[in-house]
């Protein structure tokens, strides 16, 4: 399927800011499974979230992914 410049960039940030925003939040502990909203009802636990910080590097991995295969930019006729 050939999508346009402009979709592709929009995937390869959404995936990448979801993906950071997991893992982040993954890592020191704020668990975002209970939120309702933007972020109403996350907690904090003692501990690393394992599960939402694997969730988060498999979608930087995909934002990665998809940031190849985006076509380079034509270059202009000087």
């Amino acid at each position: 399927m050939d999508y346009s410049p402009r979709w592709q960039y929009q995937r390869v940030l959404s995936a990448g800011f979801a993906g950071l925003l997991f893992f982040v939040a993954g890592l020191i502990g704020w668990d975002l499974r209970s939120s309702s909203g933007w972020f109403n009802g996350a907690g904090w636990v003692d501990g690393p979230v394992w599960s939402q910080a694997a969730v988060g590097a498999v979608l930087l991995l995909l934002a990665g992914f998809w940031a190849r295969r985006v076509p380079p930019r034509p270059m202009s006729a000087r």
